[in-house]
């Protein structure tokens, strides 16, 4: 029980933090938005909210599937076919030293 209270106090903390510092220093709601107005406006859209999330999470979905299937392949083919890691092998170390953000606009 000790454990859970010491997850969620920080985290209520954070929130009333956040909605006194938007009310105190009277910040406009286009710049930040109090926790409220965020939790409002996302119970009055959560209608299209689970409408687009089902299409996201099956893509997800697949995206995560043909990742596994991908890599699996790859993984049986250098395993069993010593030219197939020579040609793979370099090509995947290299490319995880690249930082996904600078792939992220190539991918877009």
């Amino acid at each position: 029980m000790i454990h859970i209270i010491s997850k969620t106090v920080p985290f209520i903390l954070i929130i009333l933090l956040w909605q006194v510092f938007v009310i105190v220093f009277r910040i406009e709601k286009w710049i930040l938005p109090g926790p409220l107005e965020v939790f409002l406006s996302l119970w009055q859209m959560r209608l299209l909210l689970l409408d687009h999330a089902t299409p996201t999470l099956f893509e997800a979905f697949l995206g995560f599937a043909a990742a596994i299937l991908l890599g699996s392949l790859c993984s049986f083919c250098m395993l069993f076919f010593s030219f197939m890691k020579k040609m793979l092998y370099p090509v995947l170390i290299i490319s995880q030293t690249i930082p996904f953000m600078i792939l992220a606009p190539l991918l877009t």
